[in-house]
């Protein structure tokens, strides 16, 4: 009949960047997945690919995710990341094994200012964005943004924040999260700065 079951696992982070090297970029491949409660086997045409699983249940993100922040930012994804990308060059710069250096986004009406600064110098751009809300200024883990702002599709990105302490959505202009859940959505926690 048409019943279908329903049911989650966790992969972990690793099986999937490895299946995604694995899977065809044929539409039409068969992959068959069989699942067991610790492990989960996938037959790739001639492979067989193994991994555990992870256990416990996966966090309810879609609770923590705020839905209506007070400021949204609309900005040109490519003119974004070649700022962010030129910010790396200073927040990358590894102290004693860890990289402490972050990069800073200053919300002031139709301007988008990144700056970064550290031991390795400092770097500094203007954006012009589409802006509604209040101004902020906030900052994050430079890799972390570029790698959720380069998994967004689409020409332009919406950044949406509350407050320098609170989550920031990033998600595709073209989005219809509020009808049907499925679309993309990224969200990134701020870090704290002393200036």
């Amino acid at each position: 009949g048409n019943e279908h079951l329903e049911y989650a696992f966790i992969v972990p982070v690793k099986t999937v960047n490895e299946l995604s090297r694995l899977l065809s970029d044929d539409e039409e491949a068969l992959t068959q997945i069989f699942v067991t409660r610790k492990h989960i086997v996938l037959l790739i045409g001639e492979l067989t690919f193994f991994s555990r699983l992870i256990e416990g249940e996966y966090i309810d993100y879609d609770r923590i995710i705020i839905k209506n922040h007070k400021m949204v930012v609309k900005v040109d994804k490519k003119e974004i990341l070649s700022a962010l990308d030129r910010a790396a060059l200073v927040t990358e710069e590894k102290i004693a094994g860890s990289v402490r250096s972050h990069v800073k986004l200053d919300v002031a009406e139709d301007v988008l200012k990144i700056s970064a600064v550290s031991t390795a110098g400092s770097t500094y751009d203007e954006l012009f964005i589409e802006h509604e809300g209040d101004d902020i200024t906030i900052a994050f883990n430079n890799r972390y943004l570029i790698d959720s702002i380069k998994a967004c599709e689409g020409e332009k990105i919406v950044l949406s924040m509350s407050s320098p302490l609170t989550s920031m959505n990033i998600e595709p202009e073209e989005n219809n999260y509020e009808e049907n859940g499925s679309d993309e959505i990224f969200m990134l926690l701020p870090v704290r700065t002393k200036d």
